[in-house]
């Protein structure tokens, strides 16, 4: 990179924008300034946020303590490695969105990626604070799973790849060449399909959980709420806007990998959901639970990765059709996370139609070895 487009970390006032603002590697000086705004929908999803700001202190699991002991084993087992899941990757994605804040060029897209680095802190430690508090002295058990299961780990692996690819080559060595331009879209890829797919999974296997139990852990459920509206109406949103302006505007100079983007989304979205499939049969290893099992796991993973890609302007893979399923998850979802109890959404019947699960709970196991 020559020495005038040198990325600059912290103030450049010899960077003055030029008339047309490039979203990555353009002339930025780290200048905050809103006189000029090319791309409204990143200041509308900035705003938003900051409507929405909470702490992770705010959640209540003292009915979770009791409500805990309701769980058969295999729902122990999945709850436990669906929170270890999530926590591992919120410790991973606040720094991938600030080192992408550090190299956007824009003044409204940079902070949109500063408080979503910070929103995904808030989520990981919701994550051990809701194990504390139920678990206490056993969450540290708890969380040290973290580092043996090689499933787990499976789960994360390419995204952590791709992340420390993006640190090495892209920001340490400032490269803003056509391979530094695919990676930063590959990272937005498997961010996009991470927050898109994998994650409302997770969400789902909980909700189900707590449904089935009578709303017996409603201080992670309601945790979840909050971690899914961040998820779904800021951060998914922020990634599919941010792809469909690079592959669009011939300004961004990205234009021109369309055909590799679009070859690599297709990989990257069916290999997520051959992995989530991987994971739903690892956490259905000891038998199924009420409203969750092998057929509802794989079209929910289907749907909503069809859904992903529609929203990137591609065509589905599966052309999965929407099901009850899917209403009940964006039901719950959407509850009101103030106004509303939770067991409100024990009153929509998801388990009709083509998809269901009338599989009875099972006996309880030992939870020692189940994980």
């Amino acid at each position: 990179m020559s020495e005038n487009n040198k990325v600059c970390h912290t103030l450049c006032l010899d960077k003055k924008p030029k008339e047309y603002v490039k979203l990555f590697f353009g002339d930025y000086g780290h200048f905050k300034r809103i006189d000029k705004e090319p791309f409204p929908v990143f200041r509308k999803l900035a705003e938003s946020d900051e409507g929405n700001t909470w702490f992770f202190k705010e959640i209540d699991y003292s009915r979770d303590k009791k409500g805990i002991k309701e769980l058969d084993d295999k729902m122990i087992r999945m709850f436990h490695l669906n929170i270890l899941y999530q926590n591992n990757m919120d410790s991973l994605v606040p720094n991938v969105f600030n080192f992408l804040s550090d190299i956007v060029t824009e003044s409204w897209l940079s902070y949109l990626y500063d408080r979503i680095g910070v929103v995904e802190n808030i989520h990981s430690f919701t994550y051990s604070n809701g194990l504390e508090q139920v678990f206490g002295s056993k969450a540290t058990e708890m969380l040290d799973y973290v580092y043996g299961d090689e499933i787990l780990k499976k789960r994360t692996d390419k995204e952590i790849e791709i992340a420390n690819r993006f640190i090495d080559i892209v920001f340490k060595q400032e490269k803003s060449d056509d391979e530094a331009k695919k990676i930063i879209l590959e990272l937005l890829l498997r961010t996009f399909f991470l927050e898109g797919v994998k994650f409302p999974h997770s969400f789902f296997v909980t909700w189900t959980i707590n449904k089935a139990c009578g709303n017996c852990i409603q201080g992670f459920s309601q945790a979840l709420l909050m971690i899914a509206w961040d998820e779904l109406t800021i951060h998914t949103p922020t990634g599919s806007n941010l792809m469909k302006i690079l592959m669009s505007d011939k300004e961004q100079e990205f234009i021109q990998l369309k055909d590799w983007f679009t070859h690599r989304a297709y990989e990257i979205a069916k290999e997520t959901a051959e992995l989530e499939f991987e994971w739903a049969d690892y956490l259905l290893k000891n038998g199924d639970i009420q409203g969750y099992n092998e057929t509802i796991a794989k079209h929910f993973i289907r749907y909503w990765t069809d859904f992903r890609l529609k929203e990137l302007g591609l065509n589905p893979v599966y052309n999965e059709e929407k099901s009850d399923i899917i209403d009940w998850f964006n039901s719950y979802r959407n509850l009101n996370k103030k106004q509303i109890n939770l067991q409100e959404a024990d009153n929509t019947n998801y388990q009709k139609g083509q998809v269901k699960n009338d599989l009875h709970l099972l006996d309880k196991e030992n939870f020692n070895g189940l994980l």
